[in-house]
């Protein structure tokens, strides 16, 4: 019988196998051991790390039984926590997570979860970049969330959808604060007559926050939503519908204050939806409750009231087109574009 292997054949094999599994151990594996991100989302609070003291504490609501809350826990990549993420979780009391790197080694955090059943309700802060999947729940407060990075935009990203709950009120407490809907990302900001969503800022002031920006093309909607005081940035507005392909319908919103424009839009190939809105008190945006600073976006109004701002109703910077059923305002006199009723009769301007 003919020998497939001989000796020399195994022993060059065998010496192959040695020279991998060499090879093999030498590979540095990663010693990152970090928790990056620790929230509830029921009910919804994001925890603050401490890195050099290797702790996280979480505010979470009065009423809430933390006896069994479930935790998001987001770790360096190649490591593994315990207890796992998603894991409930008694946090009477501050409970210890160790996180363990590719390379074995370890760091401990210590968990502590503040408020809960007897302690005191506070509002929830938000801290930028949101960017996974988040609800903001009504928590019956005064305010029950709150913006306070500087000039920044409190930034929604990496797809992630943000979810507000009717009767929220969100704070931004300084004046460039605001929301920033990027790209793939969503903004479904839905209140109903009895319970609005509110966004205002830390004073009553007109301009005592910036806007929100939206610039994704998904279906971005804000619905019995109530616009206090914003628009810090006297060229822009409220609410910005700013890139090619975004979009935003309103619908039964009030938009009260704004040092800018109540809504502003700049890209051609935008579209925005407004009905049973009104948008008031604007003294920026080239004085206007809607300032269209675009040559070709899609603007559909039905029954949308502007009044008591600066000067126009809604302004043209550039030729456009905007579709209305139904809306009590004033345009400005020097129209480049079309004012166009629903069965197609262009207008200069409305009384």
């Amino acid at each position: 019988m003919k020998r497939f292997f001989t000796m020399k054949t195994m022993a060059v094999i065998v010496a192959c196998f040695t020279l991998f599994a060499v090879f093999s151990s030498c590979q540095k594996k990663s010693d990152e051991k970090q928790i990056t991100d620790f929230r509830f989302k029921v009910p919804f609070a994001i925890g603050v790390i401490d890195e050099n003291a290797k702790t996280v504490t979480v505010n979470v609501p009065e009423d809430t039984d933390v006896t069994a809350l479930v935790p998001a826990i987001t770790v360096s990549a190649s490591a593994t926590v315990n207890p796992a993420s998603g894991v409930a979780q008694d946090f009477t009391n501050p409970v210890n997570y160790t996180v363990t790197a590719e390379d074995g080694t370890t760091a401990v955090y210590k968990v502590t979860v503040t408020g809960g059943s007897g302690g005191e309700k506070k509002p929830q802060q938000l801290y930028s970049p949101i960017t996974k999947d988040t609800v903001l729940e009504d928590l019956g407060l005064e305010y029950d969330y709150f913006f306070d990075e500087g000039t920044t935009l409190l930034k929604i990203d990496n797809n992630a959808i943000l979810t507000i709950k009717p009767g929220v009120t969100i704070k931004f407490m300084q004046t460039g604060g605001g929301i920033s809907i990027q790209s793939g990302c969503k903004i479904v900001a839905e209140g109903t007559e009895e319970k609005p969503i509110e966004f205002i800022g830390n004073s009553t002031a007109i301009g005592s926050w910036a806007y929100i920006n939206i610039a994704s093309n998904k279906d971005n909607s804000f619905k019995y939503c109530n616009f206090i005081g914003g628009g810090s940035v006297w060229n822009y507005g409220v609410v910005n519908n700013i890139t090619a392909d975004s979009k935003v319908f309103m619908e039964n919103c009030h938009i009260n204050g704004s040092k800018g424009a109540g809504f502003y839009t700049e890209a051609s190939t935008n579209t925005s939806t407004i009905k049973e809105t009104i948008i008031e008190k604007c003294e920026g945006g080239h004085y206007s409750g809607i300032y269209m600073n675009t040559e070709s976006a899609t603007l559909s109004l039905t029954n949308v009231t502007i009044k008591d701002n600066k000067d126009y109703g809604i302004n043209f910077n550039k030729a456009g087109t905007i579709t209305h059923e139904g809306v009590n305002g004033k345009f400005s006199n020097n129209l480049k574009g079309n004012v166009r009723l629903a069965n197609g009769e262009i207008l200069a301007e409305l009384p």
